[in-house]
């Protein structure tokens, strides 16, 4: 019965570069919402996936920096604990086969422009495909107030209000207001 252990040694010996490590599949999707004036709430959900079939994913850490123009309110990772900073990092101890896990971080945004971060996850097992462990994010916050001829700012509402209403005139009434223009 020893025949087993000696056909073991040999594929050792011939195969000594071979590894037996435990690999996972983690990878990273993220979602948020655009603001739409300034101090608004952006959320950014993420969703980490184990999509191992064999092995469950250990010592999971999560990690993003901010923009410095979004001003951090919260995070929450109901399958871990999280510390807020200029690096957020989220600790995941077990995401099981098959499973996810979630990150949900709320800014708020108070100045114009697009701003675009990174989130990373990592784990203490072998990555099978590390290229989906990461995700970029952007958001915009644009000005939507509109500059007038004279260099003030007017309320795009109200311009939008001003042109329906000259359509509405020249569309009832547009043979006087023509004989109106000719006379001057």
């Amino acid at each position: 019965m020893r025949i087993p252990t000696y056909f073991a040694i040999l594929f050792f010996v011939l195969f000594p570069r071979l590894s037996f490590a435990v690999t996972v599949d983690l990878n990273i999707t993220a979602i948020s919402t655009n603001p739409l004036n300034q101090g608004d709430t952006v959320t950014y959900s993420y969703i980490v996936t184990n999509s191992s079939v064999a092995e469950d994913a250990t010592g999971v850490i999560f990690s993003t920096a901010l923009p410095t123009a979004l001003i951090f309110s919260s995070v929450a990772s109901p399958e871990g604990s999280c510390s807020p900073g200029a690096t957020i990092i989220c600790t995941i101890p077990v995401i099981a086969k098959l499973t996810l896990a979630t990150i949900e971080i709320k800014a708020s945004i108070n100045e114009f422009g697009s701003y675009t971060h990174t989130a990373i996850v990592t784990s203490d097992q072998v990555e099978a495909n590390p290229a989906d462990n990461s995700v970029q994010l952007s958001t915009t916050l644009t000005d939507t107030r509109l500059e007038s001829s004279a260099g003030g700012s007017c309320d795009f509402a109200l311009t939008l209000f001003l042109i329906l209403m000259l359509r509405l005139i020249y569309a009832t009434k547009p043979r006087q207001i023509v004989m109106e223009v000719i006379k001057q």
